[in-house]
């Protein structure tokens, strides 16, 4: 039993072209009948490299005979005699070694003899002297042992890339060798692409769009449109000349398999000297792929057989009779970015995408590549890419490191509460729904998608009919009850108690309060209290918002049991010598913030004189937020100096069968999150922002340089950085669009795109960052938009909540919710600024970023966040969306 291993690393350059050997011309045959074989009728890439295989076969040529020794020479197209041939392959392996600027070009050969076998002593002359070859003995008894020494030798010749070629289940105890190949190949780019022109965009394959990493480059190439092909024929070389990587991008998108049929007939050879210097504008995606095949099935269809079968003729290899080849196993490994190529293969190949010239050329379809050593015309690597893998880079550690930690976070999550996704996926889709609902609103907005699903879980509990469905249906509850309850006490117990991310404790609490004289049924109470966590409790009012006016007069609460003193302290922060109340002006957009009421009466004062609304409705609508917002007060929940963001989200359910448009019912949870950079901004100094394409202000900005997560994303026409939290569950996401003026289409864009895809689209990279400091108070009340979310019943007559109480007539009067969000430095010692020097000289920023030099120094890329753009807070353990909003123009609440 004989076995044979091909393996093969590639990098990539380019040298001036000379006169090629006719001996060496006739070899390049077999390059292209190579690839037919392999990729006819055969989906997804191929990669192979024909000098990796020619070599390996040409090993075993050398102690061939009869007609195994006749089906190989003719296959590689070699002289019948051997000196003659030998002196072929002499210049051909010698070309597979070069070490230039630029470029690193390696070939090693090995065979790997059994101890119970001995090789011919010319045999051994001939690999050594003319191949290069090393030979090793192995006990291939001991699979373990013999596939770890032949792994070794394939892990170092491709500098590990390939860290593996055989399993010990690969291992035939029965074998008498192993023969091997490694081709390493690394090339620079003469004309390297710009970075930070890479973004995703569309791929298109059978199954539709695969989203890749789409570099960019501008400049003079050697490019020809091909007719006889119908395809677009481009060269990009590398650093020196020598070698170059072509590219045939079919015309026509379904066109691939036509291209393959007709290249033999107009090979690589033959399109090169049409090619002309043209200027070109290229998109090529970036990728990273690994590709194994065994070589068998296209050498029998390239009429090498017997070397396979029992027929197989060997004599000159080894003292005893070899039987035959049982396989020649081929690996290919290739990385193309904005650098270079990187290749590794056991008989593999590696596959570039292009774009056009004049009439730009978008390789944006499945497409041939060969990789090409342009003085021998010697084909290192050739193949088909029908399905560019997303491209990881090797270079930088730190990425796989952080891939590790997400996994990690995932299973994590999976322990705790497999099927919580159901829950983030809301609230992505519901900060969407609510962001587009605000869509032609210029002011900021912040909102809590993870507030407002709670309640509409809660409410969820009680419905029937059609208005639980829609409930079901937007919130992607599952069918089984007891899994969305367990859901969300899981997730509501990490938000009440305090857990390890000292710094970062979110808290959320669910009130359900009763007006005096009403009730709800008991079991759906235990539902509330045993898995949503919602205090439950009796209150008696005044009966109308005039004796609210009254000195005498105040709010009281009556409680069906004194809550605990630890229930009451879960809200409870500690004091600090600044601490400031939220002020609860309920508009929809606040234009200014108010001194905190001191208490209920103060408050609907305060409203009145910021509402002109004189409709009783708007009364009790806004005396429903300002009585549900006193109790959260009472409870602590402040907008301290350090907070993230805090918020109140209102239920108010009432009688349809009523004129009286006094609520029976509230419904309302306090959101609290406080915490600090996982790395504090190192200064925070003036800077410009953009609130739109003409017009800009002065604000503080905050500015670090070191390693972020950051992603381009194409679909949204934006850019993508991730800022943690101290403890890495919580972070805060900017969506920055390219232009000044584009959060309108950002924002109409999101549906689009998920939350995960965002996510995964981060890569680290070393930035400068610059973030401005904002204070955002908002007050929603998204009834018009909740009902683009699924959800409308519940707000009108033919609410069904029979499951809350006995009272018929029951529906949702108004879904009101009011929250604040501040980003800011606070913890950092780094030097900052007042807000009053803030207000400066807009043409002294101006002029000193005139000043700066025209032609970039080396350094990290700048990700400036200087116009209008999305935020999320979100928890990246259960992928929730905590907070959520716009901001058009930055502000910083002042100290009252």
């Amino acid at each position: 039993m004989f076995s044979i291993i091909v393996l093969l690393s590639i990098g990539v350059q380019n040298l001036h072209c000379s006169s090629v050997p006719p001996e060496i011309s006739r070899l390049n045959f077999f390059d292209t009948d190579l690839l037919r074989y392999l990729a006819e009728n055969k989906k997804g890439n191929v990669l192979v490299s024909p000098a990796s295989v020619k070599s390996t076969l040409s090993m075993i040529l050398e102690g061939a005979s009869g007609a195994t020794e006749e089906e190989i020479r003719s296959a590689l197209r070699l002289s019948p005699y051997k000196f003659e041939f030998r002196e072929q392959l002499n210049i051909y392996l010698k070309a597979l070694n070069v070490n230039t600027t630029g470029v690193v070009l390696q070939n090693a050969n090995a065979i790997f003899v059994s101890k119970t076998q001995k090789i011919k002593k010319d045999y051994e002359q001939i690999l050594r002297q003319v191949y290069y070859a090393d030979i090793k003995t192995v006990d291939f008894s001991y699979s373990n042992n013999a596939s770890d020494a032949i792994n070794q030798w394939v892990n170092q010749q491709t500098k590990g890339l390939i860290p593996n070629i055989v399993q010990p289940s690969d291992i035939n105890p029965q074998s008498e060798s192993v023969i091997a190949n490694a081709l390493y190949f690394r090339g620079s780019w003469k004309r390297g692409f710009n970075p930070r022109h890479t973004r995703p965009a569309c791929f298109h394959v059978d199954k539709g769009c695969l989203k890749v990493a789409m570099m960019e480059l501008h400049h003079d190439l050697n490019y020809a449109f091909v007719e006889n092909l119908r395809a677009h024929a481009l060269e990009l070389p590398y650093e020196g000349n020598r070698y170059s990587m072509f590219l045939l991008v079919p015309q026509e998108k379904t066109g691939l398999n036509t291209l393959l049929r007709d290249l033999p007939y107009m090979s690589l050879p033959q399109i090169t000297p049409f090619m002309e210097n043209t200027n070109v504008r290229l998109f090529m995606p970036k990728f990273s792929i690994d590709y194994s095949e065994s070589m068998v099935g296209a050498l029998r269809s390239m009429r090498v057989t017997s070397l396979f079968s029992k027929n197989a003729s060997l004599p000159g290899m080894f003292e005893n009779q070899t039987s035959e080849v049982n396989d020649i196993m081929h690996k290919v490994h290739m990385s193309v970015d904005e650098v270079g190529t990187v290749a590794a293969a056991v008989s593999v190949a590696v596959v570039i995408p292009l774009i056009e010239d004049g009439i730009q050329l978008q390789v944006d379809r499945p497409f041939v590549f060969f990789i090409r050593d342009n003085e021998l015309e010697i084909t290192l690597f050739e193949g088909k890419i029908e399905e560019p893998s997303v491209y990881v880079e090797t270079a930088v550690l730190v990425v796989a490191v952080g891939l590790s930690s997400a996994r990690w976070l995932r299973k994590q999550r999976s322990d705790e509460s497999k099927e919580a996704c159901f829950v983030g996926k809301a609230t992505y889709e519901l900060s969407t729904t609510m962001l587009q609902g605000y869509l032609d609103d210029d002011t900021n907005i912040a909102f809590s998608p993870l507030g407002y699903s709670a309640i509409l879980a809660i409410l969820a509990e009680g419905a029937t009919g059609k208005t639980r469905n829609e409930l079901i249906s937007a919130l992607h509850l599952p069918e089984d009850q007891n899994l969305t309850r367990k859901t969300y006490k899981d997730i509501l117990e990490r938000l009440k108690y305090r857990n390890e991310y000292k710094h970062n404790q979110p808290e959320l609490k669910n009130f359900f309060y009763i007006y005096k004289n009403y009730t709800i049924n008991e079991d759906y109470k235990k539902i509330l209290e045993d898995y949503y966590l919602t205090d439950v409790r009796s209150i008696e009012r005044q009966s109308s918002i005039e004796d609210f006016n009254s000195e005498e007069n105040e709010p009281e609460i009556k409680e069906e049991a004194a809550p605990k003193t630890e229930e009451v302290s879960d809200l409870i922060q500690p004091e600090e010598s600044n601490e400031q109340l939220f002020s609860y002006a309920v508009k929809d957009i606040p234009e200014k913030v108010y001194k905190p009421a001191k208490n209920i009466k103060e408050q609907i004062k305060l409203v009145k004189t910021t509402e002109d609304k004189k409709d009783i409705g708007d009364e009790e609508e806004t005396m429903v937020a300002v009585e549900a917002r006193n109790h959260a007060r009472s409870l602590q929940v402040l907008n301290q100096k350090k907070d993230i963001a805090s918020s109140i989200s209102v239920n108010s359910v009432g009688d349809k069968s009523s004129k009286s448009v006094n609520s029976l019912m509230l419904i309302f949870n306090g959101m609290y999150f406080r915490g600090s950079w996982k790395k504090a901004f190192d200064k925070i100094e003036p800077g410009l922002f953009y609130k739109s394409s003409s017009e800009k202000k002065q604000v503080p900005m905050m500015k670090s340089r070191g390693n972020f997560l950051t992603g381009s994303l194409p679909d949204l026409d934006s850019e993508a950085i991730l800022l943690p939290y101290d403890g890495d569950r919580y972070a805060l996401i900017l969506l920055v669009p390219r232009s000044r003026d584009g959060l309108v289409r950002l924002v109409a864009d999101l549906p689009d795109t998920t939350l995960a895809e965002i996510q995964e689209s981060l890569r680290e990279e070393e930035l400068e960052v610059s973030v401005p400091t904002f204070y955002v108070e908002t007050t929603t009340k998204p009834v018009t938009t909740l009902a683009k979310f699924g959800v409308s019943s519940i707000f009108g007559h033919e609410a069904e909540l029979s499951g809350i109480s006995s009272k018929e007539g029951l529906f949702v009067q108004e879904l009101v919710q009011n929250v604040a969000v501040r980003v800011d430095n606070t913890d950092a010692s780094a030097a900052s600024i007042s807000a009053s020097n803030v207000v400066g000289d807009i043409e002294a920023v101006e002029s000193e970023l005139k000043s700066l030099p025209l032609v970039e120094t080396e350094g990290p890329r700048r990700f400036c966040v200087e116009r209008p753009f999305v935020f999320y807070i979100i928890d990246r353990l259960e992928g929730l969306v905590v907070v959520t909003g716009k901001i058009i123009d930055p502000e910083l609440q002042n100290d009252v």
